[in-house]
C-alpha cells in the first residue's frame, strides 16, 4: 500500500481548506511598497518547474503552498482572462478557472479572499477555495494606460486603497467606502489629474497625481483621507515608505519625513527606472545601466554596479526584490542577483535578446527558497527557480505519491546533484538509492500497452494449443483404426 505524502513548502501538512494567507507586505512587487522580505531566495537558481499557460500570465502571487496568477489571451487587447491556481511544489495546474468572472483586469490576494477588478470599475470578492463570487461592488474606473505598471492597490490590515480616479479607500470589514480622495480634498483636489501610484503605512497614504503640469505628491490621513501635506516641486515617479522614512524619485532620489514632508537629503542619480526598495540599512534602485545602494539615513552612496538593462529603459520597468542579503533585479531580458553588502553580482539568468510584445515583464514573486517569474517570449511560460535540494527531494516525494515515478526520479537526480555540490554526500547517496529502487521496481512493472495485449495473446495461444492437441488426438486415433 502506497503512502500518500501531503507536502508543502513550510513542511506543514495542511489541507486546501486551511491555507494560511500571507499579509500584503509579503507580496513583493507592488511599487508602492518597499519590496523587501526576510524570506530566502535561491543562491544559484536551477529550474524547479516550467509550465506554459494558454495566454499571457500577469504578476504571480504565492499564497501558502499555491500560486495564483491571472492570464489573458492578449497582453494589450482586452480579451478573455482567467484566474489559475498552481501547486507551488510541482507546478501542477490545480484549477484553470478559479472563478467564473470574465474580463478581469487584475487579481490581488487580501486575507482569505481574492479581490478582482474589471473594466468599468467593478470589484469582485472571490472565495479562494470554492471560486464563488461573494459580491460585486462599483468603484471609480481607472484608465489602464495611466497606471501601468502601477495598478496595484495598497492592502492594509483594516482597509484597502485603490489607485483609481479618484483614489478610494474601502473598509475590509464590509467593503464600504471609507473615503474617496476627491470628496475628502474638495476644492484642493488637483484639476484634471490622474492617480499614478500609491504608497502607504498604517497612518498615512502617499499618492502621486499626474496632470498637465507634472506630478504632484499628496500625503493624506489613511483613516479620513484628509490632506496632511503636499509637494508640487519634486515631480516624483517612484515612491516607497518604511516606518519613519519616505523616499521617492524621478531624476534623483530623495528622502523625507513622512509626517511633515520635510526633505532629509537628496542623491543625484539621474533617471530612476525601477521601483524603490528600502532595506534595513540601504535604499536600492536602478538608473539607466546601474543599480545603486544609498544609505537611508545619510543619503550617501554605498555602492553601484553595472546591470544589463532590458529594452529601452524609458519604455519598460525594472523590478527589484530584496531577499535576505541579496537584491534581485528583473527586467525583460535578465534576472540578476546582487549582494546587498557590496553589489557583487551573485548570478544571472538571461532570458532573451529580442522583445516581441511584452515590454513590461510582470514582477516576480518569492517565498522561502522559491522564485517564480514569467519567462521568455513568445510562449511566456511561468518558471520556478530554486537552489534548495530539499525542495527537489520533496518534489520527488510528491510526484511519487501521484504515481509519476519518472518525474520523481528526475527530481531525486537534481536533489542528489545539489546535495553533492553542497558537500552533503550522505543525502546525495540517499537520493541515488531512491532512484535505484525506482529503476528496479520499474523493471517488474509491465507497461500498460503490454498489459492490454496480454489477454488476447493468451487467448490466441490457448486456441493454438487446444487446436494442436485436438489435431494430434484425431490423427493418432485414425492411425490406430
Amino acid at each position: 500500500m502506497k503512502m500518500v505524502w501531503l507536502i508543502i513548502i513550510f513542511a506543514i501538512s495542511v489541507s486546501a481548506s486551511s491555507v494560511n494567507f500571507p499579509s500584503w507586505d509579503q507580496y513583493l512587487g507592488n511599487p508602492g511598497r518597499t519590496g523587501y522580505s526576510n524570506c530566502r531566495g535561491p543562491d544559484s537558481p536551477e529550474i524547479f518547474w516550467k509550465i506554459n499557460l494558454s495566454g499571457y500570465p500577469g504578476t504571480p502571487f504565492i499564497i501558502g503552498d499555491k500560486i495564483l496568477v491571472l492570464y489573458k489571451d492578449d497582453p494589450f487587447i482586452f480579451t478573455e482572462s482567467k484566474i489559475v491556481l498552481i501547486d507551488l511544489l510541482t507546478g501542477t495546474i490545480l484549477n484553470e478557472a478559479v472563478a467564473d468572472v470574465k474580463n478581469l483586469t487584475g487579481v490581488f490576494p487580501a486575507g482569505d479572499v481574492i479581490l478582482g477588478t474589471s473594466r468599468g470599475g467593478w470589484l469582485y470578492r472571490i472565495n479562494f477555495r470554492t471560486g464563488e463570487v461573494l459580491f460585486d461592488l462599483k468603484i471609480p474606473d481607472h484608465s489602464p494606460l495611466s497606471c501601468d505598471p502601477h495598478c496595484f492597490p495598497i492592502i492594509l490590515p483594516d482597509k484597502v486603497i485603490f489607485p483609481t480616479n479618484p483614489a478610494v479607500c474601502l473598509s475590509r470589514e464590509d467593503y464600504s467606502v471609507v473615503w474617496d480622495l476627491k470628496s475628502s480634498l474638495g476644492s484642493m483636489y488637483p484639476e484634471n489629474a490622474e492617480t499614478y501610484t500609491l504608497a502607504a503605512s498604517s497612518k498615512y497614504v502617499h499618492i502621486i497625481m499626474w496632470g498637465e503640469s507634472g506630478r504632484t505628491l499628496l500625503t493624506v490621513d489613511s483613516d479620513t483621507g484628509r490632506l496632511i501635506w503636499q509637494n508640487d516641486s519634486l515631480n516624483p515617479k517612484e515612491i516607497a515608505v518604511d516606518g519613519s522614512i519616505f523616499t521617492g524619485g524621478s531624476d534623483k532620489l530623495y528622502a523625507m519625513n513622512p509626517e511633515t514632508g520635510v526633505l532629509s537629503w537628496t542623491f543625484e542619480s539621474g533617471p530612476i527606472h525601477s521601483n524603490i526598495v528600502i532595506g534595513h540599512e540601504s535604499i536600492f534602485f536602478t538608473g539607466n545601466d546601474r543599480i545603486y545602494a544609498v544609505n537611508k539615513i545619510s543619503g550617501e552612496l554605498q555602492w553601484q554596479s553595472q546591470v544589463e538593462k532590458g529594452i529601452d529603459s524609458s519604455l519598460s520597468t525594472t523590478y527589484l526584490i530584496g531577499v535576505k542579503n541579496a537584491i534581485i533585479c528583473s527586467n525583460t531580458r535578465n534576472l540578476t542577483a546582487f549582494s546587498m553588502v557590496d553589489g557583487t553580482e551573485l548570478w544571472n539568468v538571461h532570458f532573451q535578446d529580442h522583445i516581441d510584445r511584452l515590454w513590461n515583464k510582470p514582477c516576480p514573486a518569492v517565498s522561502e527558497n522559491i522564485l517564480v517569474i514569467v519567462g521568455e517570449e513568445p510562449h511566456t511560460p511561468l518558471i520556478s527557480y530554486t537552489s534548495d535540494p530539499q525542495l527537489f527531494e520533496q518534489q520527488g516525494d510528491a510526484f511519487l505519491s501521484q504515481d509519476f515515478p519518472d518525474k520523481a526520479a528526475e527530481s531525486y537526480r537534481k536533489a542528489s546533484e545539489l546535495y553533492e555540490r553542497s558537500g552533503d554526500h550522505q543525502k546525495a547517496q540517499e537520493m541515488h538509492e531512491k532512484i535505484t529502487q525506482l529503476e528496479l521496481s520499474s523493471e517488474f512493472i509491465v507497461p500498460s500497452k503490454t498489459q492490454s495485449l496480454i489477454f488476447p495473446i493468451l487467448c490466441i495461444l490457448g486456441f493454438v494449443i487446444v487446436s494442436t492437441f485436438l489435431y494430434v488426438f484425431v490423427i493418432q486415433k485414425r492411425s490406430k483404426n
